[in-house]
C-alpha cells in the first residue's frame, strides 16, 4: 500500500513545485493548458515509477508478507498460505469475506532479504487446463522466478469434493476450497512451489494422470 502513496506523494510535490515555479518566473501564456500538461506529465511518470521498485537498492524484507503489505495496493482480507521455494516465496490472498477472490503474489529472495518484484520477476512458463473422472475440469498455470530454478504452480477446479493431486515430482499439490452455492459445488483453489519442471512435468489427480488441453 506505502508502494503506491509514496509515489504518488512524490509525484505530487513535483508536479506542484514545477508549476509554481513556471508560474511565477516564467511568462507562461496559458496556465490553465499548462498545469493540465505537466500533470498528465507527472501521473505517467508515476506510473512508470510504479513498474520500477528502486526501494530494493536500499532495503529488504523480512517476511513475504511484509513485502505484499508494503507493494499490494487494495484491500487484502487474508493471507491464506505461505509456500517457500529455494529463493522466491508465494503468497496466497484473498481480497473478499464472503467468497473469496484469490490472488497469488510471488516474492523474490535475495541474500539480504525478501525484494519487491518487478514486471519481469517472473513469468508464466505454462498454461494449460485438463479434466480427469474425478474433477469436472482443471485450470492451472505453472510460474517461473527469473534468475531461479524456482516454479510455482497455481490454479482451481470444480468439484463435489476435493481430490488428491500430487506431481510427477511425489507433490503434494496444497488447495483451499469454497463452496459455490450457484454451482452447488466447491471451487477449489490449488498451488504449490514445483521444485523441478521440464516438458515432462503431469499430475496426477486420484492417481489418474491429467490429460492436458
Amino acid at each position: 500500500m506505502l508502494y503506491a502513496l509514496l509515489r504518488t506523494i512524490f509525484w505530487a510535490i513535483v508536479f506542484l513545485t514545477v508549476y509554481n515555479f513556471y508560474i511565477k518566473t516564467k511568462r507562461v501564456a496559458n496556465k490553465r493548458q499548462f498545469g493540465l500538461l505537466t500533470l498528465v506529465l507527472c501521473a505517467v511518470l508515476c506510473s512508470v515509477s510504479g513498474l520500477i521498485p528502486v526501494e530494493n537498492l536500499i532495503m529488504s524484507f523480512e517476511s513475504p508478507e511484509d513485502v505484499l503489505r508494503y507493494s499490494r495496493t487494495g484491500i487484502i482480507r487474508n493471507i491464506e498460505h505461505v509456500a517457500h521455494g529455494n529463493d522466491s516465496s508465494i503468497i496466497i490472498y484473498s481480497t473478499a469475506e464472503e467468497q473469496p477472490i484469490r490472488s497469488h503474489f510471488i516474492v523474490p529472495r535475495s541474500s539480504s532479504g525478501y525484494k519487491i518484484p518487478t514486471p519481469f520477476s517472473v513469468r508464466r512458463a505454462m498454461q494449460s487446463y485438463g479434466s480427469s473422472t474425478s474433477i469436472r475440469i482443471l485450470v492451472f498455470e505453472i510460474f517461473s522466478v527469473e534468475g531461479t530454478d524456482d516454479y510455482y504452480i497455481v490454479g482451481y477446479y470444480y468439484s463435489t469434493e476435493e481430490a488428491n493431486i500430487v506431481d510427477n515430482n511425489g507433490n503434494v499439490i496444497k488447495q483451499i476450497s469454497t463452496w459455490n452455492e450457484t454451482l452447488n459445488e466447491y471451487i477449489i483453489y490449488i498451488f504449490s512451489y514445483v521444485e523441478s519442471f521440464g516438458n515432462d512435468y503431469y499430475l496426477l489427480i486420484n492417481g489418474e494422470k491429467l490429460t492436458i488441453g
